[in-house]
């Protein structure tokens, strides 16, 4: 029987849909849970509440938080941006957890497994299995980042980026 987290992570694979960025088709593919029309007025709702799972990095005030999931193949990366947006809560910063798979995505990879890696500001670094980067490094808000999924690690990283909305 599958594990909450398990299922979680095959939630997110089977409806998470491809974004465009600035009228661009990407790579990677997204869904949300919470009001997350600031972002993508269209992006598709996951039908469980990541906040449950994930409420030890959070604070007690669950429904202002808003998640973004992107999902990743082996190699994809996301350009260096700023989480800059609007009628966020700059000083409850930002959590973001990813996970990945092995073997055709159907395994899930081991706890502290490096996924990838994270740059912000010129430095580097991982992005490990069921770490919270967001304790790790400067405040995503105002620092600039960018990812890469290391294509010899896993096949997909599925990434959780949790943010407070202000009200």
């Amino acid at each position: 029987m599958p594990t909450e987290l398990e299922t979680l992570l095959n939630l997110c694979l089977e409806h998470a849909e491809p974004q465009t960025f600035r009228g661009r088709p990407t790579k990677r593919r997204m869904i949300g849970y919470g009001d997350t029309r600031y972002y993508w007025k269209d992006m598709p709702h996951l039908p469980r509440d990541p906040r449950i799972l994930f409420r030890a990095y959070l604070d007690a005030d669950l429904d202002r938080w808003v998640c973004l999931v992107n999902v990743y193949n082996a190699g994809d990366k996301i350009g260096a941006h700023t989480d800059t947006d609007k009628d966020m809560d700059v000083d409850a910063g930002v959590v973001s957890i990813s996970y990945g798979f092995m073997g055709g995505g159907t395994i899930l990879c081991p706890a502290d497994y490096r996924l990838g890696t994270m740059v912000v500001d010129g430095v580097s670094y991982p992005i490990e299995c069921g770490k919270d980067m967001g304790k790790r490094v400067p405040c995503l808000y105002t620092h600039t980042h960018s990812a890469t999924t290391h294509k010899s690690r896993c096949d997909k990283r599925i990434n959780f980026t949790f943010r407070k909305r202000l009200n």
